[in-house]
Formats: structure tokens, C-alpha cells, sequence
């Protein structure tokens, strides 16, 4: 909607694809001497610092199962799934 509140487009239930941050992450000894020691930062400004200092950052799309574990629900049904699941996360050699 416009500042008139008149309606500029529409769309029916859109859906949002978009990229999230996961896994495992591996940083190289040096990445330690790039924020001091004893004050807080976190993941996405380490991220951004990195990038800032002129470091390569990369990362590797991964299209499948992910769960946030944030919750002590999200990893009961992280386990739900796995047991349900165990044949596509251990396929048989």
C-alpha cells in the first residue's frame, strides 16, 4: 500500500525462500586475533568483520533437512524426525 492507503500490488500468500545460516563452522587460528578478547560478539558480526578484513568467507548451499535446535522442543522433534527419517539421513551403503 501506497502512503494513501491505496493498494500498489498484491500478492496471495506469498512464499519467502531465503537463505539461513547452519552447520558446522570452520575458522582457520587466525580468525581469533580479529575481535579482543573478553568482549561479547556474535556469529553474524564475526561474519561481517571477516568480511570487512578482507577475508574469504564461503559457504556451501545445502538443500535438505534442517532444523533449529534453539528449544528444547525443536530437538525433541529433531529426534521425532530422525526416527521417522533415519533412512534418508543413513541411507544403507
Amino acid at each position: 500500500m501506497d502512503g494513501d492507503d491505496r493498494v500498489s500490488g498484491y500478492i496471495e500468500k506469498p512464499i519467502t525462500d531465503y537463505t539461513v545460516s547452519m552447520g558446522v563452522y570452520v575458522f582457520e587460528s587466525r580468525c581469533s586475533g580479529i575481535h579482543p578478547v573478553g568482549q561479547y560478539l556474535d556469529f553474524p558480526d564475526l561474519i561481517l568483520k571477516m568480511i570487512a578484513n578482507g577475508e574469504k568467507v564461503s559457504g556451501y548451499v545445502f538443500d535438505g533437512y534442517w532444523m533449529d535446535l534453539g528449544r528444547p522442543d525443536d530437538y525433541i522433534q529433531a529426534n521425532q524426525d530422525f526416527n521417522n527419517m533415519k533412512e534418508q539421513f543413513l541411507p544403507e551403503a
